[in-house]
């Protein structure tokens, strides 16, 4: 499996993880099922501000699962580029994410 079809996949899981507190991504899932993941989440980077799903993340205290805390992990920084990486860094710092413990935690693994 390459790395962009991992990725994909990841951003489906995830998805499915925020089921168990009460929020369905409908949206986002279909924008991936129909670009793909790296070229959904590509479209959400460049996009002023944050996504509703990104505030119900930050509500629920999940920023862990929002597609830009998958985008600042090193194990996939190939497929994003440093502009996009610190957008998505900036966004979650923004938010109060403590990105520093976050890749602390995740360390070179996919989160």
């Amino acid at each position: 499996m390459t790395l962009e079809m991992e990725f994909h996949q990841a951003m489906l899981d995830g998805c499915q993880r925020t089921v168990a507190f009460g929020y369905n991504p409908s949206y986002f899932r279909r924008e991936v099922a129909n670009q793909g993941g790296v070229a959904a989440v590509k479209a959400l980077l460049d996009k002023h501000g944050v996504s509703d799903g990104f505030t119900r993340l930050w509500m629920a205290h999940r920023l862990d699962l929002s597609c830009e805390a998958f985008v600042i992990a090193p194990y996939y920084a190939e497929l994003f580029t440093s502009g996009e990486i610190a957008r998505a860094r900036d966004r979650l710092v923004l938010f109060d994410f403590d990105v520093d413990a976050y890749l602390a935690r995740i360390g070179e693994d996919a989160p």
